[in-house]
């Protein structure tokens, strides 16, 4: 199964020619701002990463994201979206539109999935598969409501799975900080909010026999030891948070504004990307990949396009004057 995603700026390049230099990408929801590091020792580059540091790593993210649930390191959340259907027995439903690994890590192994609309109705699913803030319509569900779904599917025996790639964005919303459940599993991205989705890597907080799987399917040596070495320091370091956070804050406002002043109609998002809705998206993905400008189209809904952020007001003239150029046609 061949999913679609954004980030693809080599093929734009082929197609459309230019450097790396040259292009504009806001075709994923990867902030636009890195967190910064300082030059790591040698050692973790020499040295097979032990487990005592991945260890270390998931005790300074537990106390990151104030987490009442047990952590586990992965090479991204990525590798247990794709161990999903190992993990999660009997009939699985899937919360949509959504991001489509999901479906697509079952597909693969040839299991059957229900498609949700939200969460109200889910049938007689054993387990849920949601993101929160969703991808890419921002779709935010309270704690409460996610609480209330779990324990309904404990009584089925099954599990809600919970991807909080984009929630750093948003306040008070994760599940991590409510009453722990043993059936909840819930996935953290490293590389959304602080700019380094180079580094592949992830945590997944859940009940510590669900962990031991997860481990057991990642095997030794899963983390590299620079990106071990990247995370602690970034973890640990309060104000490079506060830092991200208002940067992103603020360019998240910037953008918007320009994407209102054009006129287009912004129907969801997160402060890491928008949603917009055209009747012609996909010909203003296409004009706006002459101008070396990247967005995310989506082929099972040719009115929507995503925009992740610019990296500054340079870049929101340049969109501007791109999208005011196919108006003008």
């Amino acid at each position: 199964m061949q999913i679609e995603h954004g980030g693809n700026l080599e093929k734009a390049i082929q197609t459309y020619g230019g450097s790396r230099s040259d292009w504009i990408d806001i075709s994923t929801g990867i902030s636009p701002f890195s967190a910064s590091f300082p030059e790591l020792d040698l050692s973790s580059w020499h040295r097979l990463p032990e487990r005592a540091l991945l260890n270390e790593l998931a005790e300074i993210a537990k106390t990151y994201y104030a987490s009442k649930q047990d952590c586990l390191v992965t090479s991204g959340s990525q590798f247990l979206i794709n161990h999903l259907p190992d993990l999660l027995d009997g009939d699985v439903g899937i919360v949509g539109p959504t991001y489509g690994e999901y479906a697509g890590a079952f597909v693969r192994q040839n299991r059957g999935y229900t498609a949700l609309d939200s969460i109200v109705d889910i049938g007689d699913v054993r387990s849920v598969i949601l993101a929160n803030p969703n991808n890419p319509d921002g779709r935010l569900y309270s704690q409460e409501e996610l609480s209330t779904l779990a324990n309904m599917l404990k009584q089925r025996e099954g599990f809600l799975v919970v991807d909080e790639a984009f929630c750093d964005v948003c306040e008070n919303a994760s599940m991590l900080s409510a009453q722990p459940l043993d059936n909840l599993i819930v996935l953290k991205s490293f590389g959304k909010f602080f700019g380094l989705a180079g580094a592949r890597i992830g945590f997944v907080f859940a009940h510590g026999d669900i962990l031991q799987q997860i481990a057991d399917l990642q095997g030794p040596w899963a983390v590299s030891g620079p990106s071990i070495s990247v995370a602690k320091h970034v973890l640990m370091q309060n104000e490079i948070h506060r830092d991200l956070f208002e940067k992103t804050t603020k360019r998240h406002a910037l953008f918007h504004q320009a994407v209102l002043e054009l006129g287009l109609k912004v129907i969801g998002g997160t402060k890491l990307f928008l949603l917009i809705e055209h009747e012609k998206a996909q010909d203003l993905h296409e004009h706006l990949l002459v101008e070396k400008i990247l967005t995310r189209k989506f082929d099972y809904n040719p009115h929507w396009l995503r925009l992740g952020l610019t990296s500054n007001q340079e870049e929101d003239l340049r969109f501007k004057q791109a999208v005011l150029s196919f108006k003008n046609q």
